[in-house]
């Protein structure tokens, strides 16, 4: 249960950053929620996709990342993108995350 707080409380940030981005002005904001089977090998193709349809903001499932600082994190960033995610700790695979515009 206490991760789940903490997971709402990052949730309200990522919120509070989207509407002091919009705040006097009405814009559509583009979501998109995907089960990656692991970002590792995708993730350029996920960031031409983000880029290419103008996304704001991913949820993604089963990312498969295995720590907070790894190449993953380092290509959204350079991007102009941040994630916000949990990683599985008991065994390989699963994890989800948000990742959204800095801009």
């Amino acid at each position: 249960m206490g991760n789940l707080q903490c997971r709402a409380g990052q949730i309200e940030e990522i919120h509070k950053l989207c509407l002091k981005k919009h705040i006097g002005s009405i814009r559509e904001i583009l979501c998109v929620l995907w089960n990656a089977r692991s970002l590792n090998n995708k993730i350029l193709d996920f960031i031409a996709l983000l880029e290419d349809e103008g996304i704001d903001i991913a949820a993604v499932t089963e990312h498969w990342m295995s720590s907070h600082h790894n190449h993953i994190t380092a290509e959204l960033r350079e991007r102009g993108y941040n994630i916000k995610h949990y990683c599985r700790e008991e065994k390989d695979g699963g994890g989800v995350g948000v990742i959204y515009k800095n801009t």
